[in-house]
């Protein structure tokens, strides 16, 4: 499983989208007194910065072919890029982007813009995505906070231990089918992002943190 995928073209030719779980809204920064309002429309002729290979990045590319894309290889040198000018603004996540405006001091960008992200199942496991999507309907909505701290970004690997797939199917109300399959299931492998916080990343030490 992966998480926060963009649900376009190429991702629809092999891969099976849930239901969103949680909203990453992405956002568009630049200095203040500068483009307004700060839309991708208005942004057309600019320069914005996005992160290299994350969904802005193909988003942009495709909607909004009129902007000149500058890819960066991560949200901090973005962010500063913005602040000083060299962009007219930056496309990113609105918690990693306020995680590193905070850790880099940079007080000087306003922000606007969103759009949601599902998680993503490969097409031959289409099960998964739709015992997913039941279980996050009846069991991940309710809870907002609790299912923060339950959802599979918890870790790159999820062993799938009987006890826990049993209680997840009776939160869920899974079917028979779906309980056989689940419990069929020795472990799930869940790709993790190696530098997103504050959700997640791997450290110096090739740990997962998040």
């Amino acid at each position: 499983m992966m998480g926060a995928n963009s649900e376009d073209d190429d991702n629809r030719s092999y891969l099976d989208l849930t239901s969103p779980y949680f909203e990453f809204p992405m956002i568009l920064l630049n200095r203040r007194g500068g483009v307004k309002p700060l839309t991708l429309e208005t942004l057309a002729g600019k320069r914005v910065a996005v992160t290299r290979g994350y969904p802005e990045d193909s988003y942009i590319r495709s909607n909004h072919p009129n902007i000149e894309v500058v890819p960066v290889a991560n949200v901090p040198t973005g962010l500063r890029l913005t602040a000083s000018g060299e962009v007219d603004a930056m496309a990113a996540f609105m918690p990693t982007a306020s995680y590193y405006l905070q850790q880099e001091g940079i007080t000087n960008l306003v922000i606007a813009g969103d759009f949601a992200h599902p998680l993503a199942v490969p097409s031959p496991y289409a099960r998964i995505s739709s015992t997913s999507d039941q279980y996050s309907a009846k069991v991940l909505r309710a809870s907002p906070r609790r299912s923060a701290s339950r959802s599979p970004a918890a870790g790159s690997r999820l062993i799938m231990k009987p006890q826990r797939v049993d209680r997840a199917c009776s939160e869920a109300g899974t079917n028979p089918t779906q309980n056989s399959y689940l419990n069929s299931l020795t472990e799930l492998t869940y790709c993790v992002d190696p530098d997103w916080m504050p959700f997640e990343r791997i450290n110096r030490q090739g740990r997962h943190e998040g």
